[in-house]
């Protein structure tokens, strides 16, 4: 969206382009990443040096003002929206990213995890401008608000030697502003807390899938980095060999895969353990019996995706959420009702005689809050 020294736009991704690069960015549930790579030689083909620098340089010094003095231009907002917009569009009809609304949907509402996890131009510029907010205006805020130095880590790998590309960052980057700004942590409300567990979960996806997803609290692992208690726990749950639960499970003909690990939900907040797996078409059809009538709707969980009708029945996935001092279940059908355009969810929870059980799941992303795709969680062990 253009910057000082380099106030024409798309100067960034014309240069990356012309030098056989790219580059993306997503928002994720603990930080935002923006990346880039570029071709490692220099014009002439030669050994990439401080005298002959590959086009690394380049695409750094541009890739550096993004963040020392960013413009926004005016002229390029507009199309950027459209954008986010396009993207979100697309994942309306994508399972993993309707199965991560529900979960958010149904998370505390009080915890950020409850929101709305993307974009679209409605939230983002139609809304805003009806009540005479300058959107490019509140772009600019939120930098000022949110980016410094402090708060940012940076990592470049190049062919160069690593005195030259230390004697780079440190020419290139050291003009960002450190405001000294204390990092962003929400401690004092969890994401899960006794109201939001025991409760079972159905939802009715697009795709021809069925999965069984237990979510059970997990730690906050940001300061065990070091240990990483999740992953053994993953392997441990994910292994495949003689004994194992996948080997049990698929000897008794009720799963084909079986996926396990942890994952952040916000700095400072409890984490969360998912264990998924994917069921056989026999299996499937115990846990999903012909549907009764649809329930009767009277809230929407999610309303900037839009109410919709919901009902219980055919293959889907089941989500059971851990660790709760009470019971309840909820029903739904992500696949959109008409005259919806298949944009909404809706819960309805009642009492029900379930075991120590809790709601939802969900698999990957948190993501993408700009013009990117969503970062895939990967879990450590996957059969």
């Amino acid at each position: 969206m253009g910057t000082k020294k380099y106030p024409e736009e798309n100067a960034y991704s014309q240069y990356l382009s012309s030098h056989s690069g790219s580059s993306n960015a997503y928002t994720a549930s603990t930080s935002t990443n923006y990346h880039f790579d570029v071709s490692g030689k220099p014009d002439d083909d030669g050994v990439a040096s401080a005298s002959n620098p590959s086009p690394l340089y380049g695409a750094l010094d541009r890739f550096a003002q993004f963040f020392v003095e960013p413009l926004f231009l005016a002229s390029t907002l507009d199309r950027e929206l459209r954008a986010v917009d396009s993207e979100n569009k697309r994942n309306l009809q994508l399972d993993q990213w309707r199965l991560n609304q529900l979960e958010r949907s149904l998370a505390n509402p009080k915890h950020p995890h409850c929101q709305f996890a993307t974009g679209n131009l409605d939230v983002l510029k139609n809304e805003p401008e009806s009540r005479g907010v300058n959107v490019r205006q509140k772009f600019i805020d939120f930098y000022e608000a949110h980016y410094s130095a402090n708060r940012m880590k940076l990592c470049v790998l190049g062919r160069e030697p690593l005195d030259v590309l230390e004697t780079w960052v440190s020419s290139l980057f050291s003009d960002i502003p450190n405001k000294n700004l204390e990092p962003n942590v929400w401690a004092d409300v969890i994401p899960y807390g006794p109201k939001e567990l025991g409760m079972e979960c159905f939802a009715k996806p697009v795709m021809d899938s069925r999965e069984l997803n237990l979510t059970f609290p997990f730690l906050d692992e940001e300061m065990l980095y070091e240990s990483q208690p999740g992953r053994y726990i993953a392997h441990l749950i994910g292994h495949e060999g003689p004994g194992s639960i996948m080997s049990y499970i698929k000897s008794k003909g009720w799963a084909n895969a079986l996926t396990a690990g942890s994952y952040s939900i916000c700095p400072g907040s409890p984490g969360v353990f998912d264990c998924q797996i994917r069921l056989t078409e026999e299996v499937g059809a115990l846990l999903w019996p012909p549907p009764p009538s649809p329930p009767d709707m009277s809230r929407a969980d999610s309303p900037r995706l839009g109410p919709q009708e919901l009902q219980r029945g055919g293959q889907g996935h089941l989500s059971i959420r851990f660790l709760a001092p009470r019971n309840t279940a909820a029903t739904v059908d992500l696949r959109g009702a008409k005259g919806h355009g298949g944009r909404g969810l809706q819960v309805q929870a009642k009492d029900a005689r379930l075991p120590v059980f809790q709601q939802d799941k969900r698999r990957d992303a948190t993501a993408a809050a700009a013009r990117v795709a969503p970062e895939r969680r990967q879990h450590p062990e996957e059969v």
